[in-house]
């Protein structure tokens, strides 16, 4: 998150001054958000509907990731953020600002494999992922393995882990659930969006990290649901706290999600109770400050975040997100008073 922090901001803080002048005074308001890079695709679709219906409001998101994303927001340099990682109460308490943290939509992190020789697809627990990880577990026909997958003839075959650069929010997401599935990884490891992983490659961005591991005989990573599906590495099946191995779907994450919501929703979703939860779940949020709502850029920022809510939900599955379910979008739209 503390990569190359000013050069960040100097990008945020030129394209906010960049597209205000562009604009003439009839259009005279650009809303700049920065973020997570799963969702960049989203907000140009949304950027673009909203604008076609609102030719005076300009949007622009950046992807720098989770983290920086974080960063911007709570240094009041963007309009808004976006990431799976959720602001700490630190965080906001050394911003001095009052920042709501909003669900936008459902991210599923799933393992990605390429074992030779082996067709039928693949079942994981989150205690044999995470002794994976940290290095325990170095071979593919590992008696934990064996025992989850009878039939699959795994071979003798070394374990290449592959996971994400520092400071993404499928590794928050990922390493969350894994400390909850084992205390030697949680001690070892622990829930970090930058991990000192023990061993294994380094891939720049989810879609290379599935080429990786479509290119590397016995590797495994973990990537979003929507990432993976459009590359060949296999997809597994993960165990969840109920002892059911579930298969990431539009409907397994939206179990995940709390019956009654109710106040700060930041609260985790992996490894939910329920026999039909996909368990390695999480929101993918998006970041407004309250001050931002009461600005002169207030009007054109609720007409985006109202749309966002109520219209653009329909974009969501076209590009291949996960829906948040009814329940949720209500409760958001309560805390953002846009109702």
């Amino acid at each position: 998150m503390k990569k190359n922090p000013l050069g960040s901001s100097m990008v945020v803080w030129f394209l906010v001054v960049a597209l205000s002048l562009a604009l003439p005074a009839q259009q005279s308001v650009s809303l700049v958000g920065c973020g997570s890079v799963i969702p960049a695709p989203l907000y140009t679709a949304w950027g673009d509907a909203y604008s076609s219906r609102n030719p005076q409001v300009q949007i622009k998101y950046l992807p720098l990731g989770s983290g920086e994303g974080i960063r911007q927001i709570t240094a009041g340099s963007a309009d808004f953020a976006a990431g799976e990682i959720p602001i700490s109460d630190q965080e906001l308490k050394e911003s001095g600002k009052t920042i709501h943290q909003v669900p936008l939509f459902l991210t599923a992190v799933v393992p990605v494999y390429n074992v030779p020789g082996v067709s039928k697809r693949l079942r994981f627990s989150g205690k044999v992922l995470a002794d994976m990880f940290s290095g325990e577990m170095k071979y593919w026909d590992h008696p934990d393995l064996v025992k989850l997958n009878p039939g699959a003839q795994l071979p003798h075959l070394a374990i290449t882990t592959v996971h994400r650069e520092a400071a993404k929010g499928t590794t928050y997401l990922f390493t969350d659930f894994l400390s909850k599935s084992s205390s030697a990884f949680r001690t070892k490891i622990g829930i970090n969006a930058s991990p000192n992983w023990p061993s294994g490659l380094e891939a720049q961005g989810g879609s290379t990290l599935v080429k990786m591991v479509s290119d590397t005989s016995g590797a495994i990573g973990y990537a979003e649901l929507n990432t993976a599906q459009k590359g060949t590495a296999g997809i597994g099946l993960v165990q969840n706290a109920s002892g059911a191995f579930v298969e990431a779907s539009p409907e397994s994450a939206a179990a995940a999600c709390p019956k009654n919501p109710k106040g700060d929703l930041r609260a985790s979703l992996t490894n939910m109770p329920g026999e039909n939860v996909y368990p390695i779940t999480g929101f993918s949020w998006m970041f407004v400050s309250a001050e931002a709502m009461t600005s002169s850029r207030a009007q054109a920022l609720r007409g985006f975040l109202k749309f966002l809510f109520t219209d653009g939900q329909a974009l969501l599955a076209d590009r291949g997100h996960l829906p948040l379910p009814s329940r949720i979008i209500a409760s958001v739209q309560t805390t953002l008073k846009l109702d």
